[in-house]
């Protein structure tokens, strides 16, 4: 992902957290952490600004499990509670969609709120 994109999916990530009822958490580096209350708890969001990644992790690995499932093309570690999300060369758009397409689909927030951020990008 180039840079351009990789700093309008950070914008897209953070007001989809905050219109969810997540929080902001520590800013480092390349680094930006977020808690996002979800349906499986509490899963923290790390996204990597050098890489366009979106790093999960869910607090409670036994609810994760139960709602997202396991398996070997299952992006959620079943031990750690990890739900990374890779994205190439791609636009912040694609790749919003992604991710919050998971999300909704997994019914883990609410789907006014990612239709809305996902509306008032332009």
């Amino acid at each position: 992902m180039l840079a351009p994109e990789r700093r309008k999916l950070s914008y897209l990530v953070r007001k989809f957290i905050l219109a969810n009822g997540g929080s902001e958490g520590n800013d480092y580096a390349d680094h930006v952490g977020y808690t996002l209350p979800t349906a499986a708890g509490e899963l923290s969001v790390t996204y990597d600004r050098g890489w366009g990644t979106i790093f999960g992790r869910f607090e409670d690995v036994e609810a994760a499990k139960k709602l997202l499932g396991t398996g070997p093309y299952n992006r959620l570690n079943p031990y750690s509670g990890k739900w990374n999300f890779h994205f190439g060369r791609t636009t912040a758009e694609a790749a919003f969609e992604q991710w919050t397409g998971v999300l909704k689909v997994y019914g883990l927030v609410l789907k006014a709120a990612a239709e809305s951020v996902s509306e008032s990008r332009d």
